[in-house]
């Protein structure tokens, strides 16, 4: 079995801070990085769930 690389986005949002807040604690918080966020890229939803990409 060939293992295909892969990518994981970092979540959690609280209810007080934005998309954009939330993603550039969490990649600092994961990996100590600093993020330039440019556009969402997509949109994934379910019946009671809603994913940003």
């Amino acid at each position: 079995m060939k293992l295909v690389p892969y990518a994981v986005l970092v979540g959690a949002r609280a209810d007080d801070e934005s998309r954009e807040a939330a993603l550039h604690r969490e990649i600092h918080k994961e990996i100590a990085g600093k993020a330039d966020i440019v556009r969402l890229l997509h949109t994934m939803e379910s019946n009671d769930e809603r994913q940003l990409f």
